[in-house]
């Protein structure tokens, strides 16, 4: 969708949270083909809004931890 906001991409990210749970879920971008669509701010400050309800624990798992265990990093 090229005109994305926050409100069209919260059920696409709740939906993956709610399926696949917190400690099996983390975020990525489509970078540099998503520059086309936002600044990396932007996608950066929406996932931030979107798991802003969860706690501290629950955020650094979904932007890094997860990963990090995932990747083996």
């Amino acid at each position: 969708e090229r005109n994305w906001t926050l409100e069209t991409i919260r059920p696409r990210v709740e939906s993956c949270i709610e399926i696949f749970g917190i400690y099996n879920s983390f975020f990525g971008t489509n970078w540099p083909v998503d520059k086309m669509y936002s600044s990396y701010g932007e996608v950066i400050n929406a996932y931030k809004e979107l798991i802003s309800d969860y706690s501290n624990e629950e955020q650094i798992k979904l932007f890094s931890g997860n990963a990090e265990r995932v990747y083996r990093i």
